[in-house]
């Protein structure tokens, strides 16, 4: 191995390192602005580009889908709904 290709290799490396030590920096800096996974369950709202209609997921932590709502003419609505489902904890289930 030549001695220009050892430079190239230590310089890459250099590079590696220093990116890393940049990205720490920008992620203790800006925390909110590097995405995190949820730690919980969560929901994800969207419009159908199908229908025009607004629907949501209700996500575990491992982001599978645990339920999927109807569809919503408005935001608001499938908002509202999500505002239902977390509100009925207390709510008995009954076989039929």
């Amino acid at each position: 191995m030549n001695q220009k290709s050892v430079h190239k290799v230590n310089f890459s490396m250099d590079i590696r390192k220093k990116r890393g030590i940049l990205q720490l920096v920008w992620e203790f800096i800006h925390p909110a602005v590097t995405p995190q996974p949820p730690k919980n369950m969560y929901y994800t709202v969207w419009k159908s580009t199908a229908n025009g209609n607004w629907y949501w997921n209700l996500k575990a932590a491992n982001h599978e889908k645990i339920a999927t709502s109807e569809g919503y003419v408005t935001k608001q609505g499938a908002l509202h709904s999500i505002e239902l489902v977390k509100g009925s904890n207390n709510a008995p289930v009954i076989e039929i």
